[in-house]
């Protein structure tokens, strides 16, 4: 009898990681849009003539920020394990969220090469230096999560997560060239 309840109890323990590990998830990828809507907001409002160094290092704090926690959230999202083991509910809206995200990247990657000339004329050396940096940072970090999300994905939502990833990394090979 004692056994079994603490066979009980054990699996009781084990669940409620699980489901602390999917919140932990869903807050982390709260994190990741918002960060990722703050960089492609930022890149927006940047002017194409007459921007602020102000405005130029705020664009680098938000793509550190967003870098950093699409590293949270690859190594959350590996911790987890597979998604199979949640409701596939939850694993499509998770990636319906990466998606938003991920177009808000596409987005930022697009304007921040529109908007080279402006980082160039601005009165501080080596700012296209800073955003190359960058670039490199948060494609590395989007590599990391997109690969994590990939491997704990339903076999379902991998076409769709590995088509995301081919897209967004293709956007930043051309990101990427445009300040080397």
């Amino acid at each position: 009898m004692v056994s079994i309840k603490y066979s009980f109890v054990f699996l009781l323990s084990t669940a409620s990681v699980v489901l602390a590990t999917l919140a932990q998830i869903e807050l982390q990828l709260g994190f990741v849009s918002s960060n990722s809507t703050n960089l492609d907001n930022l890149l927006n409002a940047f002017p194409t003539t007459g921007a602020s160094v102000a405005e130029a290092l705020a664009i680098h704090s938000a793509a550190v920020s967003f870098s950093a926690s699409l590293s949270t959230m690859a190594t959350i999202t590996t911790e987890n394990g597979p998604l199979l083991s949640q409701s596939v509910d939850a694993s499509t809206l998770i990636f319906d969220d990466v998606l938003m995200c991920g177009n808000n990247l596409q987005n930022a990657l697009f304007e921040i090469v529109v908007k080279k000339p402006s980082f160039t004329a601005l009165p501080i050396g080596g700012l296209p230096a800073l955003v190359l940096n960058d670039l490199d940072n948060l494609n590395a970090s989007s590599i990391a999560f997109a690969d994590s999300f990939i491997a704990v994905a339903p076999e379902s939502l991998l076409p769709n997560a590995t088509a995301l990833k081919a897209t967004v990394l293709s956007e930043f090979a051309t990101a990427i060239a445009a300040y080397s």
